[in-house]
């Protein structure tokens, strides 16, 4: 990892994963931007400790295809089984960042997750952040036979980081994902910043939401709405207190990037 001179601003991208299924598509996300950037990777992986004290109670089962009656969970099988997908995402990280030159890290936690995120976040120019939902995922009505592939929902507000995440959706939509824009405050502002030739020329087919929307559960309900894969924010949204950030991280199943 390269020396970083007193007092310099250490640019990084903040990788934050536990064992859901979208930490495999946090992980590649997070090496596409930091390679994109030049930005060093820093990655964390989340141990549940809820699932660690789980496996400890006498009276809770694992069941599958095979048995009927369950078997009870172990403890110390249930760690090297987490200890065994932080592996294997460092395996990963190291494969990949490797082949691209790429400063990067992994350190692995057993703190509560959303906090010890957020704080980290503050740190660092982009965050990508892929936890498991905590709440089961509502279906909205009318919404049911409806799937966008791969959309990425990124809210605008007339800011300096505002602005940087519009940038940085609109790269991470160049995977062929649908950009959906969310305007907090200034939608001609909006209109402005995708009228630049540099986001005129980007390869995307880009959807612009006239209304703005004011509270987090307004974001929640459209991003669900719209199946998004991959929600992009400022980090310090205008109306989005910490305690909104955090409950964005456990209500939905999609990845988080949170923008400096």
């Amino acid at each position: 990892m390269s020396d970083v001179t007193q007092g310099e601003h250490r640019r990084r991208i903040l990788l934050a994963v536990d064992t859901s299924p979208l930490a495999l598509k946090a992980v590649e996300l997070a090496i596409e931007m930091a390679d994109d950037l030049e930005h060093e990777l820093e990655g964390a992986f989340y141990e549940d400790v809820q699932l660690l004290k789980l496996s400890s109670l006498p009276f809770i089962r694992e069941s599958g295809y095979t048995s009927t009656s369950g078997r009870a969970l172990n403890p110390s099988a249930m760690r090297r089984r987490l200890r065994a997908k932080a592996d294997e995402i460092r395996r990963f990280l190291a494969r990949e960042c490797s082949a691209r030159n790429l400063p990067w890290s992994l350190t692995v936690l057993q703190e509560p997750p959303a906090h010890q995120v957020l704080e980290a976040a503050a740190a660092a120019d982009v965050s990508v952040i892929g936890l498991e939902s905590r709440q089961p995922r509502a279906t909205v009505p009318g919404t049911e036979s409806r799937r966008v592939a791969d959309s990425v929902v990124v809210l605008f507000e007339s800011s300096h980081a505002g602005h940087r995440a519009l940038t940085t959706a609109v790269r991470a939509s160049q995977r062929g994902s649908r950009l959906v824009v969310l305007p907090v405050d200034d939608s001609e502002d909006a209109v402005r910043a995708l009228s630049d030739p540099a986001m005129l020329a980007a390869p995307i087919t880009v959807e612009l939401f006239q209304e703005y929307v004011t509270s987090i559960t307004d974001v929640v309900d459209v991003v669900r709405s719209e199946r998004c894969e991959t929600l992009i924010a400022p980090r310090d949204l205008r109306f989005a207190e910490h305690a909104s950030i955090q409950a964005l991280i456990d209500e939905l199943d999609c990845l988080l990037m949170l923008v400096r």
